[in-house]
């Protein structure tokens, strides 16, 4: 067996709610994670349905998250996103789909009986390597999204600093003009002894 990953990337706007669909037989194997990277509130809600709408997997506000199963029928899942939370404005969200598929190559080249020790050992380092290949994408998007707050919060950091900086200047300008303006209407009233 072996298969492959498939990333994306959309957005999702406020009160939105998107799905998207994939074919499975029963007994394939999908692991899909995915990762809120932009946005003002990074959650969402989620839900996996099998082809009769049950519920596989839900999680209602989730930044990230992943998903594993095994389809249980012949047909149609879908994969949901809803973005219904706060005031918050346009997400974007990544998401990796692992596939587990049947390779002929493999399995044709290798007889019954012949070889079953490598076919063993390549079976596992094919599903091993697939197991690195999703975990480099779950990284990447964990990466993305950290890097997107740490942008966030420097920006922010800068303004407030920025603000700072003309508050302080604005109150010592302030105390300068009034100490003048009180010692200089004090001259002329004459001094206390």
């Amino acid at each position: 067996r072996s298969g492959g990953v498939r990333a994306l990337q959309f957005d999702l706007s406020h009160n939105t709610h998107e799905c998207f669909l994939e074919d499975l037989r029963r007994g394939e194997r999908r692991s899909m994670s995915f990762a809120v990277v932009s946005g003002s509130q990074r959650v969402i809600d989620i839900d996996v349905k099998d082809p009769r709408g049950t519920a596989i997997y839900a999680d209602k506000s989730t930044g990230e998250g992943r998903v594993t199963f095994n389809a249980q029928m012949d047909g149609r899942y879908q994969f949901c996103f809803s973005n219904h939370l706060g005031h918050s404005g346009v997400k974007s969200i990544k998401i990796a789909f692992e596939e587990d598929k049947e390779l002929p190559e493999i399995d044709e080249l290798i007889k019954k009986g012949d070889v079953d020790r490598v076919s063993g050992y390549l079976h596992e380092l094919s599903a091993l390597t697939r197991q690195l290949r999703y975990q480099q994408q779950h990284a990447r998007q964990l990466n993305d999204r950290h890097s997107a707050t740490l942008r966030s919060t420097n920006s922010r950091v800068r303004i407030w600093t920025f603000v700072e900086i003309m508050a302080v200047i604005g109150v010592s300008a302030f105390q300068i003009f009034f100490l003048k303006h009180m010692f200089s209407k004090q001259g002329t009233k004459g001094r206390m002894v």
